[in-house]
């Protein structure tokens, strides 16, 4: 990569100019270089804006917009949002609802005009708007795989039922609505096309002047696919480094992925949401209308198109999204009215956003983030009972705890430490991942969950305690 820059629109000094890192997983001092971070993970562009006060404070700008290439990325240059596409939709939802023209607990098959939710069997679903929000109307796919520029796109219609030229496979109600949480991108599209019947209009058009218009988001756009000209947009990298073919994916699933924007203009729908919670006046969506979006659904972590974490002053909401070459992220206290938006084009950049995100809130104090966790002195109690031998991905992996140690041990590469962060939780040095084990209601360990990339890959215990590598002497 050439031509690493930043770019301001504020004059006060950068707390970024130095990350802030990760003491579990580097054998070097606590804190690098912005610019060196991202040469060492891939991450070609970045870009940063800063809430304060329910207020866009500051956003900045740092490297290009393609490896190897001289064109600087600027606040306003554009990156895929992923699945932040839903919480933005979301907000058009709650709009609707609070003007009396939707009802989060309709039957959806009410609204939908041009494709209804199939029977499954002699079965007929009754599924919501508030179930589809919060991931919990028992829908299927996860997330949707994207086409190459100039592919032939699926309306809504084909998406949902799995038809050429949809490249995945048909969307079915195949849980008990309302009974648990499943992310659901597949919700999603049948959220977009109960907006576009309702509304009478593409749902581009509609997202425009429901959302973005209003809060001025510029730089923002649903619209799928975006112009292969234009040089406001950054150009997505895989994990190879390699270039996105076309540079960047088309998600015509648009409410599940397909927005365009900038950490600016995300910061501006933030503060917006923020102002509204806090009983500020001039938002676009009421104080109600808000404060029922953060109210837990299913799960403590899931509201109506958000995700919520943390307790008192810490607690925030928001949400993280990746596609094909792009990673962002966008949260919000509302304690404060402080939060954060960051956009990268790399698929290789969850290390660089969790440093980034670590160092704002290490330079702003900010309630649950500030705090960089020291590694655990000594192990916990029940080490020894996390030990044992967990199926992952069809492989048998094994960890063993040893001298006080727990190491994981996945065929065919050397055992690799895991460093205690909590009583469950451990880092594996090295290779910037997270190993979460499962506890049941007994207490028992029952599995873990791998996360790494963003992504997370269950395991299920199959056997207990190993207290040393197989054929050790």
């Amino acid at each position: 990569m050439e031509t690493l820059t930043a770019t301001h629109l504020s004059t006060e000094s950068d707390p970024l100019e130095r990350l802030l890192l990760e003491p579990l997983l580097w054998d070097r001092p606590e804190t690098m270089h912005l610019l060196d971070r991202m040469m060492m993970h891939g991450v070609p562009g970045l870009s940063v804006a800063l809430i304060d006060d329910g207020r866009l404070a500051w956003a900045r700008a740092y490297g290009v917009r393609e490896v190897d290439g001289q064109d600087t990325v600027t606040p306003e240059t554009r990156f895929q949002a992923g699945s932040i596409s839903k919480a933005v939709t979301a907000t058009a939802v709650m709009r609707l609802v609070q003007e009396g023209r939707l009802d989060l607990d309709e039957d959806v098959n009410a609204y939908l005009r041009s494709w209804q939710v199939p029977p499954n069997g002699d079965w007929q679903p009754r599924i919501t708007l508030r179930q589809l929000l919060s991931h919990s109307a028992g829908t299927t796919m996860h997330g949707f795989f994207g086409y190459s520029v100039g592919d032939a796109l699926p309306s809504e219609a084909k998406t949902l039922d799995g038809l050429p030229p949809a490249n995945t496979r048909p969307v079915r109600v195949n849980l008990l609505p309302g009974t648990q949480f499943r992310y659901s991108g597949g919700g999603t599209v049948i959220v977009q096309l109960v907006l576009a019947d309702v509304m009478g209009e593409p749902f581009p058009q509609l997202m425009r002047a429901l959302v973005l218009d209003p809060l001025d988001m510029k730089q923002s756009s649903f619209e799928q696919p975006a112009s292969n000209q234009d040089s406001s947009r950054a150009t997505g990298h895989h994990i190879d480094h390699g270039i996105v073919h076309g540079r960047w994916r088309v998600y015509p699933e648009m409410a599940a992925a397909g927005l365009w924007s900038t950490p600016s203009d995300l910061g501006r729908w933030m503060c917006d949401l923020l102002r509204a919670y806090r009983g500020e006046q001039g938002t676009l969506l009421a104080h109600g209308t808000v404060r029922t979006m953060t109210v837990p659904q299913i799960e403590l972590h899931v509201g109506l198109g958000l995700f919520l974490h943390g307790r008192g002053d810490g607690f925030r909401f928001g949400h993280e999204g990746d596609t094909a070459g792009f990673q962002a992220e966008v949260f919000g206290f509302p304690s404060t009215g402080a939060g954060w938006a960051v956009m990268c084009n790399s698929d290789t950049a969850q290390t660089l956003r969790r440093d980034v995100v670590r160092t704002l809130a290490t330079d702003r104090a900010w309630a649950d983030l500030a705090q960089v966790r020291q590694p655990t002195p000594d192990a916990p109690p029940d080490l020894q009972n996390l030990a044992g031998v967990y199926r992952l991905l069809d492989e048998q992996v094994r960890v063993v705890h040893q001298d006080a140690v727990l190491h994981l041990h996945v065929p065919g590469q050397a055992a690799i430490r895991l460093v205690p962060r909590e009583d469950t939780a451990f880092m594996c040095a090295g290779v910037n991942a997270e190993v979460v084990f499962q506890r049941g209601p007994t207490g028992a360990v029952h599995g873990f969950v791998l996360r790494q990339d963003g992504r997370e890959m269950g395991a299920d215990r199959v056997q207990h305690v190993l207290s040393r590598w197989p054929g050790a002497t």
